[in-house]
């Protein structure tokens, strides 16, 4: 996966490609999708908070802190519903772990 060039692409292609990887338990490459959505997409909030998911799933909770903190200084284009929730996820997790 790390060496085709996914660059330009279609976010809405990458983020159903993480899903996938992510589904079948493909850490590294789901990981490495994700990381190119946040890349391709700087202010939308949904792949910066599945990496926070895959984070707390696989038990990396300094990388899930980080990525919360990240969430939550973020500059959303739109906040919305699904905005609101997700950042209210991420500070209960803060709470509730450190």
């Amino acid at each position: 996966m790390r060496d085709r060039d996914y660059g330009g692409g279609d976010f809405y292609c990458l983020y159903c490609l993480y899903f996938a990887y992510e589904r079948c338990g493909k850490v590294d490459e789901a990981e490495y999708a994700y990381r190119l959505a946040k890349a391709m997409t700087p202010a939308y909030v949904k792949p910066s908070y599945r990496l926070f998911l895959l984070y707390k799933w696989t038990g990396n909770m300094e990388l899930a802190l980080k990525e919360a903190h990240h969430i939550l200084s973020m500059k959303a284009k739109v906040v919305n519903t699904t905005v609101i929730r997700i950042r209210n996820d991420v500070r209960n997790f803060i709470k509730l772990k450190f």
